[in-house]
């Protein structure tokens, strides 16, 4: 996932130098262009990370599932380039179009759990349901989750501004088009188990792709305390859900006795709504508008670990949908005009 952040950042990097290179020869322009660029910080509520459980041994049914539990909670930061050109032939009609950027790294919990004593074990399971490790009467065992979470994504579509209203503000236009996004998420999944030292690891890869469409609308209102811009949107999606994941059971003595892979994939439609309410100030001589932003995701894929004890064999890990939401304060900076 590292290279993945890092040719992400690059491609930030240089669509940034284009855009400045071309406002810096406006004589030469023909068009109207107005770019902005934005960053803050992202806080991301994914669906929760869960995995192993508690069973009767030698009976293989389960007494409680889930049984450590986080809840994929962060603060991260974003990036974002939008804008929109305005068509000679029309000018209340503009092609809008953005790109955004959001990251949270270095998140998990660590969890310690003693065993329930006689007749019942605490039980994690390989990835493909059949090799497990149970914990001794009396024993403890120390999990660790370690996760890596980005989203982004495209937009292209056409606006058109409305000169009056019925809703009584000074700016409105609607619009739609092609939007993409793409949730990727990493684990890495740690079991110590303190008396006996086994070791039990998973390394999972989890993408949601989102491709669609949606509809856009932005409002202006004047007030004494200068203008309040409310930027709503949404979109519908075919959600293509993957999931690459490793799994490793060691002995106390360092060897791997037990290593599987599984590939998973899940599809669902998804609809995505989002909010932004921004207002525009001069610091420092700048014009930044400071603004919260709220998206809802109605389907991320989730990961669904076996749960069952190796006596029942079990099917391996599986994927299931869950909703989740991000929250952004950014601040947007314009920093370029060509017409």
């Amino acid at each position: 996932m590292r290279s993945i952040i890092q040719c992400k950042w690059i491609i930030c990097f240089c669509l940034s130098w284009v855009l400045t290179s071309t406002c810096v020869s406006p004589a030469t322009a023909q068009i109207n262009l107005n770019l902005n660029t934005s960053g803050g910080l992202w806080v991301p509520f994914l669906p929760d990370y869960r995995a192993n459980s508690i069973v009767n041994t030698g009976f293989g049914t389960v007494v409680e599932r889930d049984l450590f539990k986080d809840e994929q909670t962060a603060l991260g930061t974003s990036f974002a380039i939008d804008g929109n050109l305005h068509l000679q032939e029309n000018p209340s009609v503009m092609v809008d179009f953005d790109f955004h950027y959001a990251s949270a790294d270095n998140f998990g919990s660590s969890q310690t759990f003693a065993d329930p004593g006689f007749g019942q074990t605490i039980w994690m399971a390989s990835l493909d349901g059949v090799g497990f490790l149970s914990t001794l009467n009396g024993e403890t065992v120390d999990f660790a989750l370690d996760s890596d979470a980005i989203l982004y994504g495209e937009y292209v579509g056409f606006r058109k501004q409305f000169s009056s209203n019925p809703f009584g503000f000074d700016y409105f236009d609607l619009g739609c088009g092609f939007s993409h996004m793409r949730m990727e998420q990493e684990h890495l999944f740690h079991s110590h188990f303190t008396t006996s030292d086994l070791r039990g690891n998973y390394n999972e890869q989890l993408d949601s792709n989102y491709l669609g469409g949606e509809i856009r609308t932005k409002a202006i209102r004047q007030t004494q305390f200068g203008p309040v811009i409310v930027d709503f949107g949404f979109g519908f999606y075919w959600m293509n859900g993957d999931y690459d994941g490793v799994s490793e059971l060691v002995t106390a003595g360092g060897v791997v006795f037990d290593r599987d892979i599984v590939n998973q994939q899940i599809d669902a439609f998804a609809v995505m709504a989002e909010m932004a309410v921004r207002t525009e100030t001069v610091l420092f001589g700048y014009t930044v508008r400071p603004g919260l932003h709220f998206r809802y995701l109605s389907d991320i894929a989730s990961i669904e670990h076996p749960h069952t004890e190796v006596f029942v064999e079990t099917p391996p890990v599986s994927l299931s949908t869950q909703s989740g939401y991000t929250l952004g304060f950014n601040v947007e900076v314009p920093f370029c005009q060509v017409r």
